[in-house]
């Protein structure tokens, strides 16, 4: 039986479209054995399953651990509310007793709580291990081959004796060393062959019918948010813009000129500091596909030139300069690029699209997560050594 848990109507709908589990319920707090919880699935009230899992997987919050919180520093990541979902994935294990357990956050994890604190790393390992029977371990996985870069720290416990965790630790091992030698993937070859296809697709039409004066009020409105994403650009540390650096006639918002006044500006911004990159790196770039972040201020926002993805998140809307494209990445080219093929998006819009890419992970980084437990389990048999 297969049994999931999510708050976010989207992704419960998502995940039910996708792998159609006998139930998802929504509070994890609610969950203990023998009580009830509403379920996505049959739209009312379920008993919760009181038998013995073979493995829980869950993902706590990562928004107050992520580097890309600007906050990261300034508040302690184990005093806010986004703590509680660590609290309930320990309450969980402890409530249920799972054979095998697989928690996931991001690298940001390994940072200090705050100056002269412990890791909030330290801190998930220790209460961890309060819960009697299991031992634990963790990893920092990369999602090698993909063109998302996408590393997290993945925890595994198990309770199934003595030698249970050596074999997963050194199986964790084996499957990552496989992983690193493996050729990386161009992310545009994740790009879809008809992209104007896809539901998500945004035509690049003309302006639309606009007075005199509506005109004039968004190219004021350009004129503002230009010069505030200069300025914001002046002071990037990669590919810092100067604040008299002249933008071509021929702008990169021509490509998308339906979008706002904002984006428009953002779209020009980062086309100068994408096309300064390329030129203080010269010919070392083998095989050159920019890609920028403009959804992120024009001072941080991440710019990648040889075919990567920047750090996507719940926000992020990525905007590729190359030649033949002049285009956003869409949903299904970024779910694929997490290495997650023919992933169905039915019935979600762009911005719910967007939000479960941005909590998901990469599969090469699950599947040498969950490979060693599920040898452990026995759920596959090992006909031969891994990988």
């Amino acid at each position: 039986m297969e049994v999931a848990c999510e708050l976010d109507p989207a992704a419960a709908f998502a995940l039910n479209s996708n792998a159609k589990p006998q139930h998802i319920f929504w509070n994890a707090s609610e969950l203990r054995p023998d009580g009830q919880s509403f379920c996505y699935v049959h739209g009312n009230k379920c008993k919760i399953p009181n038998i013995e899992f073979d493995l829980y997987c869950g993902g706590f919050s990562c928004k107050s651990n992520s580097r890309q919180n600007p906050s990261r520093s300034a508040v302690d990541p184990c005093e806010t509310k986004h703590w509680d979902s660590f609290l309930h994935c320990h309450q969980f294990v402890h409530r249920f007793r799972p054979a095998c357990v697989l928690l996931e956050n991001v690298c940001g994890i390994k940072l200090p709580r705050q100056a002269g604190k412990e890791s909030v790393l330290s801190v998930v390992m220790e209460k961890l291990q309060t819960i009697e029977g299991y031992t634990w371990a963790h990893f920092e996985l990369d999602s090698a081959c993909l063109p998302d870069v996408r590393p997290r720290v993945y925890f595994f416990g198990s309770r199934l004796g003595q030698g249970s965790l050596s074999r997963i630790e050194s199986n964790v091992q084996i499957l990552k060393n496989f992983c690193s030698k493996q050729p990386w993937h161009h992310v545009q070859g994740f790009f879809l062959p008809y992209p104007d296809r896809s539901p998500f697709f945004i035509k690049s039409e003309g302006d639309i019918a606009m007075t005199e004066l509506e005109k004039d009020e968004a190219r004021a409105a350009y004129a503002v948010a230009l010069a505030k994403a200069r300025k914001k650009a002046a002071t990037r540390v990669k590919g810092p813009l100067s604040e008299n650096e002249i933008l071509p006639s021929a702008r990169e918002s021509s490509h998308f000129p339906s979008c706002s006044p904002w984006m428009k500006a953002q779209l020009d911004i980062y086309a100068a500091v994408t096309q300064k990159l390329l030129n203080e790196t010269g010919p070392e770039i083998v095989s050159p596909h920019p890609l920028a972040d403009v959804s992120q201020s024009a001072n941080r926002g991440p710019v990648c030139l040889e075919g990567f993805l920047p750090t996507l998140c719940t926000s992020s809307r990525i905007w590729s300069f190359a030649d033949s494209v002049h285009r956003e990445l869409l949903p299904e080219e970024l779910v694929a690029a997490h290495g997650l093929s023919n992933y169905n998006f039915s019935g979600l819009t762009t911005l719910q699209a967007h939000s479960l890419i941005g909590n998901s992970m990469s599969a090469t980084t699950l599947c040498v997560a969950l490979i060693p437990l599920l040898l452990e389990l026995g759920h596959l048999a090992a006909k031969r050594n891994i990988p």
